[in-house]
């Protein structure tokens, strides 16, 4: 009898090769799909793996070369793209950042809390000092206390740490947003793709790396972390991941109070849409009350030393959205504050439609809840889910539609025979080629990444900007020189959300500002709101003369010793009436900015 014909163990039954099969296992033949709360398919085991290897030799160098691919392919999927992401980011952000010299736009009355931080020892103050207004001491303390620390610690001074910390949280968080869209997407172009697109969208981080991203930044970012730890535990289970999602989720409502209410309704959601079954909500009631555990030193000090009107005061001063206006914002895409054009906005539209045919509800969901929820700060946060869309819009829709695209112009349907010509015989060998459809991709990812680099460099300059430099050496000499324990009115043009001057004014300069807004969203809504009518009236009086501002005072009743016109904010017609009017004393006038004495009785006494 002849011997039996030796087998090849490197190919299957049905001819196939066993490391074909590994890679398809691993999900390395192709790009990443979604395929359920799993994830993506579930690779080969490392046992059924061994058991191939130790059957042949040549089965080892395939086992090798396969493991070679997948960590090739691995680096490619993963680690180039999220730090091409993180250096377009930086290189974004930085831009404003270096140049400006100061923190930019808003955080004054968030330096001055930290400030009280460190005074009180790290215990928590009842009352802050900003702007001598006995303002309530219930801000959630979290970046106040993160500042601080790193005040005391680092080699970086305070005003250094309200530049930098909002800039490297917002940093951080492209990095958060990758391991999102990866679990959330699986581990193929997806996750790369909806890392850039958040680092270039300019609502990823136009309110997060100013001064005031000292609590925005820093709870958005346990925000996006606490929601990839319970959408992990919801769909593979996992106490590690649980405890993750729980204390970020905690965190987050101690650093920002419109961030913790949208984590407790992205947790919800993605109960709704993971969790129904007992693993979820035993995983839900154990969140809920760790987070509570996390929340209540500071919540119940609060409540005993105020009671629930600062927080109901707070709370009342949001802005509320109608359903048809949500739609409205999102469907004409007036969120994302794209200079050149909508261009991320629109892909992420069509992004909702690849994630509805694909059964992952929860990213339009998402986007939809966060601005009925938290519409003040929506845009900034629904740059997430419009990353992850975008994500899944390329992966999934675009990038596969390319290559259909070139095997289609290689096979003419018999009902449209392309005309002879010199340009379709180029145009079919070129279609023939098997990096043209790649070379396609390319070109529409780098045109997507340019055109939306230059939306994020030019992002919106009425927030990015910083406190002229003229006005911080005019509120510096007022510190130094002007009397102590008196109040002030400072003009500007600006609308109070964006009042640069108006809000740093108490912390450089050290003295009341009596139309300043922040901070009173404490005392009471109906102050508040009536505190931003009084300012509004007084920044329009920058175009105006003194008359104007005359008008004013005596409209709120606000009493003030001096008038401080920041610098280039005002109209010749203003200052020209000023120095005609007895009432008023130009005590200095320097690069534009200008300072007045009210009172024509108080010619005496002014410094020199």
């Amino acid at each position: 009898m002849s011997p039996p014909a030796k087998r090849d163990l490197t190919r299957t039954d049905d001819g196939t090769s066993a490391v074909h099969r590994y890679a398809e296992g691993t999900g390395l033949s192709g790009a990443g799909r979604v395929v359920g709360p799993g994830g993506p398919f579930s690779p080969v085991s490392r046992e059924a793996t061994n058991d191939i290897a130790y059957s042949s030799p040549q089965i080892v160098s395939a086992a090798g070369q396969a493991r070679a691919v997948a960590q090739s392919r691995a680096f490619r999927l993963g680690v180039l793209p999220l730090a091409l992401a993180l250096s377009i980011g930086m290189f974004i952000r930085l831009s404003f950042i270096l140049g400006a010299g100061f923190p930019l736009n808003d955080g004054g009355m968030f330096y001055a809390m930290a400030q009280d931080v460190q005074r009180a020892h790290y215990l928590l103050p009842a009352y802050t000092s900003y702007n001598q207004e006995n303002i309530p001491f219930a801000y959630p303390p979290l970046g106040f206390y993160l500042a601080a620390l790193a005040d005391d610690l680092t080699p970086f001074d305070m005003l250094q740490v309200f530049r930098f910390l909002p800039f490297a949280l917002n940093v951080a968080t492209i990095g958060a947003v990758f391991l999102l869209a990866r679990a959330m997407l699986g581990p193929g172009r997806a996750a790369g793709i909806a890392a850039v697109a958040y680092a270039v969208v300019p609502r990823s981080f136009t309110w997060l790396i100013v001064g005031g991203g000292v609590t925005r930044s820093l709870g958005f970012l346990l925000a996006v972390i606490a929601t990839y730890g319970m959408y992990r535990y919801l769909a593979r289970g996992g106490r590690r991941l649980l405890a993750l999602g729980t204390v970020a989720g905690g965190l987050s409502m101690l650093s920002h109070p419109d961030v913790g209410v949208l984590t407790a309704v992205t947790f919800l959601l993605l109960f709704l849409c993971w969790g129904r079954s007992r693993r979820g909500v035993v995983g839900l009631a154990a969140a809920s009350a760790g987070i509570g555990l996390i929340v209540a030193p500071w919540l119940l000090t609060v409540l005993a030393r105020h009671g629930w009107d600062p927080l109901q005061s707070a709370m009342g001063t949001g802005e509320h959205e109608t359903v048809g206006s949500v739609l409205r914002r999102l469907v004409l895409f007036q969120f994302t504050e794209e200079r050149y054009g909508p261009l991320i906005g629109f892909l992420g539209m069509f992004g909702v439609f690849v994630a509805v045919a694909r059964g992952l509800l929860f990213l339009p969901a998402w986007l939809l809840v966060m601005f009925l929820v938290v519409p003040r700060s929506a845009a900034s946060y629904a740059a997430v889910p419009m990353a992850l869309l975008i994500g899944l819009l390329f992966a999934h829709a675009l990038l596969p539609g390319i290559s259909r695209a070139f095997v289609l112009a290689v096979q003419p349907s018999n009902h449209l025979q392309p005309p002879p010509g010199r340009i379709t015989r180029l145009w079919s060998r070129l279609s023939m080629r098997t990096w043209a459809p790649r070379a396609a991709a390319a070109l529409l990812v780098a045109y997507t990444l340019v055109f939306g680099a230059m939306n994020g460099l030019h992002a919106n300059e009425h927030v990015l900007t910083a406190v002229a430099p003229a006005d911080r050496d005019t509120m510096r000499w007022i510190d130094e020189n002007m009397p102590e324990g008196t109040t002030w009115a400072v003009v500007s043009y600006a609308p109070w959300a964006i009042d640069r001057a108006g809000e740093w004014f108490p912390v450089i300069a050290r003295r009341e500002s009596v139309a300043t807004v922040q901070g009173t969203e404490w005392l009471g809504a109906e102050h508040f709101h009536q505190m931003v009518i009084n300012h509004d009236y007084l920044a329009a009086c920058a175009a105006h003369d003194l008359g104007c501002v005359d008008g004013w005072k005596a409209y709120t009743g606000a009493q003030f010793d001096y008038l401080y016109l920041t610098s280039g904010c005002c109209s010749p017609q203003l200052v020209e009436s000023l120095m005609r009017s007895p009432d008023y004393v130009m005590v200095r006038m320097v690069n534009g900015a200008s300072i007045w004495r009210a009172g024509a009785s108080a010619r005496s006494g002014l410094p020199n």
